[in-house]
C-alpha cells in the first residue's frame, strides 16, 4: 500500500515538551481482528498528511475512559473503520459515543471486501440493546460499564438512539486497502479532505453557539417587567437556544449530499 510516515520531528507544535501529543488530527476506530494492519497503514498514511499525530490504539489496554479522554478527546475527528463485526464491539460503540456526546465529527471509511452491510448496520442500532446481545452476550454491560463514568451515564438504547440519528446519515469513504497505489492515495485524501472540511464546519458551529449564548436580548425588560419576561422574550430566547445546537449535525448531513 502506498503512503509514507513522517518522523517525530514533524509534530513539534503538537506534542509536549515530554514527547506526548498534547492533540491529534483524527482518532482511529477500529475492531483490530477486522482491521488492525489498515488501521495501522492509515495511522501513518493520515499522520503524514496532516503532520500531525494520528491517535490508534494498538495495545491491549484495558483501561478505555483513558483511551476516550485522551483519544478520542484530544482528537479533531473519529475515523471509524467500518468492517462486518464492528458494531458488535462495545468499545468500538462507547468510541463513537463519546465522539457524537463531544460534538467531534465522525468520519466513516468503510473498508472494501470487509463486510459492513449499511441495512444491516441501522438495522443493528435501532434495537442495540437487543442485537448487541444476540451477537455479543454479555455486551450490553460491558458497554454499558464502559461509559459508567459519564454524567448521566448513557444506557445502551441511549447509545443506540444517538449513534442511528448520526451514523447512517454520513456518506462513508470508500477504502480498498488491496487496490493499486493511486486508489489508496486517492482514498487517504478522501479522507483527509474531509476530516478538514468537518473539522472548519465543527469550528464554525462552536463559534455560532458562543456568540449567540453572549448576545444581548434585543430588548432590555424594566424594573417592573424584570421579574416576569415577556412571551415575546421568552419565545425569543428558546429559539436562539433550539436552533443552535443542531446546526452542526445538519452541516455534517448536508455538507455529504
Amino acid at each position: 500500500m502506498a503512503g509514507t510516515s513522517r518522523g517525530s520531528d514533524d509534530f513539534e507544535e503538537a506534542t509536549s515538551s515530554g514527547g506526548v501529543p498534547t492533540s491529534y488530527a483524527a482518532f482511529i476506530s477500529y475492531y483490530r481482528l477486522e482491521a488492525g494492519s489498515d488501521a495501522r497503514f492509515l495511522q501513518g498514511a493520515l499522520a503524514a498528511a496532516f503532520r500531525q499525530p494520528v491517535f490508534l490504539d494498538a495495545t491491549d489496554a484495558d483501561e478505555l475512559r483513558a483511551i476516550l479522554t485522551d483519544g478520542v478527546g484530544r482528537s479533531d475527528a473519529v475515523v471509524a473503520l467500518q468492517t462486518k463485526r464492528y458494531l458488535e464491539r462495545p468499545w468500538c460503540l462507547a468510541e463513537l459515543y463519546v465522539a457524537t456526546r463531544s460534538a467531534r465529527p465522525i468520519v466513516p471509511v468503510v473498508l472494501d471486501g470487509r463486510g459492513y452491510d449499511f441495512a444491516e448496520a441501522k438495522k443493528f442500532l435501532s434495537d442495540l440493546p437487543a442485537e448487541l446481545e444476540k451477537a455479543n452476550p454479555g455486551g450490553v454491560a460491558e458497554l454499558e460499564a464502559q461509559l459508567s463514568w459519564l454524567e448521566p451515564p448513557p444506557t445502551a438504547a441511549e447509545v443506540g438512539a444517538a449513534l442511528l440519528a448520526t451514523l447512517p446519515n454520513i456518506i462513508s469513504v470508500p477504502f480498498a486497502p488491496e487496490g493499486t497505489d493511486n486508489q489508496v492515495d486517492a482514498a487517504v485524501r478522501a479522507i483527509v479532505d474531509k476530516v478538514a472540511r468537518l473539522k472548519r464546519m465543527h469550528k464554525l458551529s462552536m463559534k455560532n453557539l458562543t456568540y449567540s449564548a453572549t448576545a444581548p436580548s434585543a430588548a432590555r425588560p424594566t424594573d417592573a417587567q424584570s421579574s416576569r419576561p415577556t412571551d415575546a422574550e421568552s419565545s425569543g430566547s428558546r429559539s436562539r437556544t433550539v436552533s443552535l445546537q443542531p446546526s452542526f449535525t445538519v452541516s455534517r448531513v448536508s455538507e455529504d449530499l
